[in-house]
């Protein structure tokens, strides 16, 4: 019992050093958040400004029109001014949603429905592009996240009409630069379950064509990588397993490391 204060002291300054411990934590975790998002919205600029000097050298070399250009100067502004702002810590820490807004993800969607409707192909792989690009440049954390965004949009119409119409006619057009694009859109998709599940909600042809498009592809090209991440990432599902092995994805596959050892 002589002992016992001193044990309680012990007690005590444990409790302090614990509180201490757990305040440094959440002031790391504040900080942690600070360096995502300005890293995040550092890495966004930099993907704005390869999109402008594409557009640019685009209307240099003739493959793009002037049609738009007002607009697109202006959906320029409005993203550089929208991270800048995240840059200066004028948007709260925790208000993602403005990163993705319903606003610019419906804007995308119209173009891209439009620029299929006219056939402007040019204008089709410029919105797809634009979508990739903005996937590949967020911290990995909240890649899920616009994901979720995609999907909520239906960016591919396959809930709203009931069908693959829309990405099966995208992915048939005779286009090497469109088939790259779509591809490109449909890994990030398929990087999440659910993305999976809005894929083959209809069918299963997505899968059918992907695999159409991989064998005609030239062995280890981009596009045909694309089509092999977004086979890995679906066969999450077993239907589209029994797919690719009536398809001859594994005859493929044994073909492939033959000629990987020659």
């Amino acid at each position: 019992m002589d002992d016992f204060p001193r044990i309680y002291r012990f007690f005590e300054n444990d409790s302090e050093k614990g509180g201490r411990e757990k305040r440094l934590e959440k002031q790391f975790a504040v900080l942690k958040n600070k360096h995502n998002s300005t890293l995040q919205s550092a890495r966004q600029i930099f993907a704005i400004a390869v999109s402008c000097l594409n557009h640019l050298h685009s209307l240099k070399d003739g493959n793009a029109t002037t049609d738009n250009l007002g607009e697109a100067i202006e959906n320029y502004k409005i993203q550089l001014g929208k991270y800048h702002k995240i840059l200066l810590q004028e948007l709260k820490q925790d208000d993602k949603s403005q990163l993705f807004s319903d606003a610019v993800l419906s804007e995308h969607k119209n173009k891209l429905m439009k620029a299929k409707d006219e056939g402007n192909i040019e204008n089709l792989i410029e919105v797809l592009l634009s979508l990739r690009v903005n996937a590949l440049q967020i911290s990995p954390e909240l890649r899920r996240s616009l994901v979720t965004e995609l999907l909520r949009t239906d960016m591919f119409l396959i809930t709203q009409n009931k069908s693959n119409a829309f990405v099966m006619e995208v992915l048939n057009l005779q286009s090497h630069g469109l088939k790259h694009a779509i591809c490109a859109l449909v890994s990030v998709i398929a990087s999440t379950v659910k993305g999976v599940e809005y894929l083959t909600q209809v069918n299963i042809e997505i899968v059918e064509k992907v695999i159409e498009i991989l064998k005609e592809q030239e062995d280890g090209s981009v596009t045909q990588r694309f089509c092999i991440a977004i086979l890995q990432k679906m066969s999450i599902k077993e239907e589209t397993v029994e797919v690719m092995v009536r398809l001859g994805m594994v005859q493929w596959v044994l073909k492939l490391l033959e000629k990987s050892k020659g």
